[in-house]
C-alpha cells in the first residue's frame, strides 16, 4: 500500500470519527438535554410522589376515621338489628294476642248473637204470656161475674128450698091433720083417700123438685169451688 492510499484511508477514518464524534457529541447533548429533561420529570415524579405520599397519607387517615365510623355504622347497626329483633318478635306477639282478641271477639259476638236470639225467643215468648195473661184474666173476669151470677142463683134457690122445706113442713102438717080427720069422719074417707092420694101425687113432684135443685145446686157448688181453685 502507497503512502497516499494510506493516508486517504486515513483521512477517511479520520473523517468517520470526526463525524462519529460529532455524531456522538449531538448524541451527548440529546443524553444531556434528556437527562436534563429526565431530571426535571424525575423532580416532578418526586414532587408529586410527594403530593402523593401527603394525599396517601390523608387517605388513609380518612380511611381509618372511615373504618372507625363503619365499626360504630356496624355496631350501631348491630343495635338496630336486636331492637329490630325486638321489636319483631313484639310484633309478632301483639300479632298473636290481637288473633286471640279478634278470636274471642267473633266467640262473643257469636254467644252475643245467641243471646240476641235467645232474648227475642224469650220476648215472644213473654208477649204471648202476657196475651195469655190478658186472656187469662179476661176468663177470670168472665168467671167472677158469672160466679157472681151463680151466687145470685144459688142464694135464689137456697131461698127456694127453705121455702120448698116449709111447703112440705105444712103439706106433713096437713096430712096428719088429714089423718087425724080421716080417724074422726069415716063419712069422708073415700074423698080423703082421693086428697091423700093428690097430696102424695104432689109431694112426688115436689120431691123430684127437690132432687133436681139439689142436683144443680151441687153443680154449682163444684163450679164454684173450681173457679176459687183458679183464683
Amino acid at each position: 500500500m502507497d503512502t497516499e492510499k494510506f493516508q486517504e484511508l486515513v483521512l477517511q477514518q479520520l473523517q468517520v470519527l470526526t463525524e462519529g464524534q460529532v455524531k456522538l457529541e449531538n448524541g451527548q447533548e440529546k443524553l444531556e438535554s434528556g437527562q436534563q429533561r429526565l431530571e426535571g420529570r424525575l423532580t416532578n415524579v418526586e414532587t408529586g410522589q410527594e403530593r402523593l405520599e401527603s394525599r396517601l397519607t390523608n387517605v388513609e387517615n380518612g380511611q381509618q376515621r372511615l373504618e372507625n365510623r363503619l365499626t360504630n355504622v356496624e355496631t350501631g347497626q348491630e343495635r338496630l338489628e336486636s331492637r329490630l329483633t325486638n321489636v319483631e318478635n313484639g310484633q309478632q306477639r301483639l300479632e298473636n294476642r290481637l288473633t286471640n282478641v279478634e278470636t274471642g271477639q267473633d266467640r262473643l259476638e257469636s254467644r252475643l248473637t245467641n243471646v240476641e236470639n235467645g232474648q227475642q225467643r224469650l220476648e215472644d215468648k213473654v208477649a204471648n204470656l202476657e196475651s195469655g195473661q190478658q186472656r187469662l184474666e179476661s176468663r177470670f173476669v168472665n168467671l167472677e161475674a158469672g160466679q157472681e151470677r151463680l151466687e145470685g142463683r144459688v142464694i135464689n134457690l137456697e131461698n127456694g128450698q127453705q121455702d120448698l122445706k116449709a111447703n112440705i113442713t105444712s103439706l106433713e102438717k096437713g096430712q096428719k091433720e088429714l089423718e087425724v080427720g080421716q080417724q074422726s069422719m069415716s063419712g069422708s074417707m073415700v074423698s080423703l083417700l082421693k086428697g091423700q092420694q093428690e097430696i102424695k101425687s104432689q109431694l112426688k113432684f115436689i120431691w123430684e123438685d127437690i132432687k133436681k135443685l139439689d142436683n144443680r145446686l151441687s153443680k154449682q157448688e163444684e163450679e164454684t169451688a173450681y173457679l176459687k181453685r183458679l183464683k
